[in-house]
């Protein structure tokens, strides 16, 4: 892709853009011309052994690559031509820069949370977002501006497309904390056509850090969530939970649960999602589409404190499921927190739960199978070896009574 684009060329990308949906074509991604990459931000300390082992106690896979647990904070490392829509002119964002729309809100209201920026960008956001591929810009206003600003959390190497149940798959968006600084902008031109305007105060150089791209002042310590698989959220205190399971997604079902394990049939890379929110609350497109379960593959085994709430999701499911009681000494990731603001402050008490590598077969205390559409069970079982190869700790744990015609 040439530097510098023309009026006539955006039009022509927004021509082409007509004609690709028409024709039912997903747009290629621009081609990139890449820099040596910047220096990272430090990595955070390693992992805290207190909930990592609270993890290998857990897991039915404790082979899972619990370090790569996504979404993931990803800050972009090449120095690609970005593109973004806006219908504010380029006299204001070339005097102002690409401001996130949430600079003048009070800082307790701002908007901190990365991952739910590619859902639902708000009017509290500290986040300007941009696109690798050009012709993802041109749906979103008046102006064409070409980026050349290094660093942006890279959604797609994060993760987050594929937490977020499909949405705004391919928009290959790169979001910027704080917006973007005016000298990091070479250009504009009308997506319709005419002469494009070359920005006076463009000078990308000079930027080791994401703090020297963004427009505004944010506090960056409220960025949520953060980088490493051990800053996120991770439930360690003991309570009664119900994990899903179903035939699509993990290889043992049942009584065969508890001597292998619930395990995810996919050991790649685990990702945690907002099942009730995306799928039981407010189904994305895609899940009404294909179903949770096409969309769920490869993510950590859901679970939840409310029975109702795994016996809903699990009544979606294309051929029913399972619902498991679990030990209250399993413990996972608190997926639920993964849409709060700000990584502070943290409601009380946990709602959804993601098990990486899924859940060892001596915590699961009961399975009971749910037939699709159901919400009541057809049959039920009970673990005859319950704590077998669970945690060494001495605990007590709470059984919740069976269906009683249906136990056994």
């Amino acid at each position: 892709m040439a530097a510098t684009i023309t009026g006539r060329r955006i039009a022509q990308v927004v021509a082409a853009v007509v004609v690709a949906v028409a024709a039912g074509w997903t747009p290629v991604p621009a081609q990139a011309h890449s820099a040596p990459a910047q220096p990272l931000p430090a990595v955070p300390a390693p992992l805290a052994d207190d909930w990592y082992t609270q993890w290998k106690n857990t897991t039915a896979d404790p082979d899972a690559p619990v370090k790569e647990t996504r979404p993931k904070l990803t800050w972009r490392s090449d120095q690609d031509v970005l593109w973004r829509g806006s219908n504010r002119t380029p006299e204001v964002i070339f005097a102002d820069g690409l401001r996130p729309q949430g600079e003048k809100t009070s800082e307790d209201q701002r908007q901190y949370n990365w991952v739910s920026q590619v859902d639902r960008s708000t009017p509290e956001t500290v986040f300007s977002g941009a696109s690798r591929d050009q012709s993802v810009a041109v749906d979103f206003g008046a102006w064409i501006y070409e980026v050349h600003a290094p660093w942006g959390i890279d959604q797609e190497a994060s993760g987050t497309y594929t937490t977020m149940f499909g949405l705004y798959r391919g928009e290959q968006e790169i979001t910027f904390p704080g917006g973007i600084k005016s000298r990091f902008i070479k250009d504009a031109c009308p997506r319709d056509g005419g002469a494009c305007q070359s920005n006076p105060h463009y000078d990308p150089s000079g930027a080791d850090k994401p703090q020297d791209v963004a427009a505004v002042t944010i506090d960056w310590a409220r960025l949520w969530p953060t980088q490493d698989a051990g800053a996120l959220p991770w439930v360690s205190e003991e309570g009664i939970a119900w994990a899903v399971g179903t035939d699509t997604l993990n290889p043992f079902q049942g009584e065969d649960a508890f001597r292998e394990g619930l395990k995810p049939r996919v050991g790649t890379a685990p990702w945690l999602g907002l099942f009730k929110e995306h799928v039981l609350n407010k189904p994305t497109p895609s899940v009404l589409e294909h179903g949770w379960e096409a969309l769920a593959v490869g993510a950590a085994v859901p679970g939840f404190r409310a029975k109702s709430d795994a016996e809903e999701l699990v009544s979606e499911a294309k051929a029913g499921g399972w619902v498991y009681q679990l030990l209250d000494t399993a413990h996972g990731f608190r997926t639920d927190l993964l849409n709060k603001p700000t990584k502070d402050p943290t409601p009380a008490e946990p709602v959804e739960l993601g098990y990486v590598g899924g859940v060892r077969g001596g915590l699961l205390l009961t399975a009971c199978h749910y037939p699709k559409g159901a919400t009541v069970s057809d049959q039920c079982f009970k673990n005859p070896h319950p704590g077998t190869n669970a945690s060494t700790n001495t605990h007590t744990h709470v059984v919740a009574p069976l269906d009683p015609v249906l136990a056994r």
